[in-house]
This record gives C-alpha cells, sequence and structure tokens, in this order.
C-alpha cells in the first residue's frame, strides 16, 4: 500500500479487521505520507475488542497527541453524534 508514492489524500476504514494492518499502515502507508498542510487522512474503524492492533495504535496516538508528539489526532465519535441517525424527527419536534 502506498509503496513507490508519497498520498496526500487517505481513507482506510475498518481497520480493526484488516488482516496484517500493522504491516499495510504502520510500514507501508504511513513512511510514505509526507507531513504537509495539504496531507488530509482518515484511518477509521469500529473497536473489536482490547489488545489489538487498532485498540493499541488508539491509545498510543491519543498518548502522544497529549505530549505533542503524535503524527495522527485521534478522535472518537460516538455512534449517537450521527445527524443522519439522530435526532429522530421526533426528538426534534420536542
Amino acid at each position: 500500500m502506498a509503496r513507490g508514492s508519497s498520498p496526500d489524500a487517505v481513507h482506510l476504514a475498518e481497520l480493526s479487521s484488516w488482516i496484517d494492518a500493522a504491516d499495510l499502515v504502520e510500514a507501508a502507508l504511513l513512511p510514505a505520507i509526507i507531513d504537509t498542510p495539504n496531507t488530509f487522512g482518515i484511518l477509521e474503524s469500529t473497536a473489536l475488542g482490547m489488545g489489538n492492533w487498532w485498540h493499541n495504535t488508539w491509545l498510543q496516538n491519543k498518548r502522544d497527541f497529549a505530549r505533542g508528539t503524535a503524527r495522527i489526532r485521534p478522535i472518537f465519535l460516538p455512534w449517537y453524534v450521527g445527524t443522519d441517525i439522530y435526532p429522530t424527527p421526533t426528538d426534534l419536534r420536542k
């Protein structure tokens, strides 16, 4: 993934269920991305347990972002902030 190129836009979904995501993302994709103001990427997934690559990556970026050393900004969006589902028309009329 991204070997031989320098992508400036990335969107990867459901990373917790990828087989060998550590090799694909950490070893191939992230080193190929050049940090510029025009670079934009989204790595997203639902949780798939604890102690797996996705969970560990989230924890590391959460810790490193607070220290100012993370390349990735961790953002958690719970399911209930999806405006396509909530609030319902009934909730809005209340």
